[in-house]
């Protein structure tokens, strides 16, 4: 039997504003050396203009740590996260898919992915963008969780797409666009979205570009075969 999905759960930290990185520190320390330098050398007659070197040194070594740096974690990874056949299990505490109402998720980032540079850190993702809310037993609940890698995420959503076709999980024409065009490909996600216009929940068209295709040879076989 295949294991079941698994990330690592992520709790953000309750303090506002987010943690200053290495290259932050030293952008800061940067610039009071220079401020302080440029003051000190105005008023003792250039005595102090290692003060500026130092203010320099500081700013490039600031951005050779930027360049290679992780942006702050702001939190703490601490249990996991699985989908399992019947349920979710979060923290080692079961929720029943059939309790399960306003299923939501959000698929961000993933450990190491690279990105933008910030004011908080380097262009290095840590993955913890990502989330899923429901609601059971009318209480609302939300959590967010790492990614390793990029084929961590097709796990996840290969399990999540198999909850779906099953109809484990309470359909919302939502999750469609949040599904990577490169699932068309397979089989398993190909009879989810059959499965769909077979339902009338989306009409043929827009299931055969959720699938994809590269020819118009290739849409009339999908229609034959998911439109009828």
């Amino acid at each position: 039997m295949r294991r079941p999905f698994c990330a690592p759960l992520f709790f953000r930290y309750r303090r506002r504003g987010n943690a200053w990185s290495k290259s932050s520190k030293l952008y800061l320390a940067a610039a009071i050396s220079l401020g302080v330098g440029l003051l000190l050398d105005s008023l003792f007659e250039n005595r102090f203009y290692w003060l500026m070197v130092v203010a320099v040194l500081t700013f490039f070594i600031a951005q050779i740590t930027n360049y290679f740096e992780y942006k702050p974690l702001n939190g703490t990874l601490d249990g996991d996260f699985k989908i399992n056949e019947d349920h979710f299990e979060i923290q080692g505490q079961a929720y029943a898919y059939e309790n399960i109402s306003d299923f939501k998720f959000k698929i961000v980032d993933y450990y190491g992915e690279s990105g933008r540079s910030s004011d908080y850190g380097g262009p290095y993702s840590q993955g913890v963008g990502n989330w899923i809310s429901f609601t059971e037993s009318e209480t609302p609940y939300k959590f967010h969780f790492q990614f390793y890698s990029d084929p961590h995420i097709d796990e996840f959503f290969e399990a999540l797409i198999k909850l779906l076709h099953q109809d484990k999980l309470p359909y919302d024409k939502k999750h469609l666009s949040q599904i990577p065009h490169g699932f068309g490909g397979y089989g398993f996600y190909r009879d989810y979205i059959g499965k769909l216009i077979a339902e009338r929940k989306i009409d043929c068209t827009a299931g055969l570009l959720l699938i994809g295709y590269d020819s118009d040879d290739e849409a009339k076989a999908l229609r034959a075969k998911y439109c009828v």
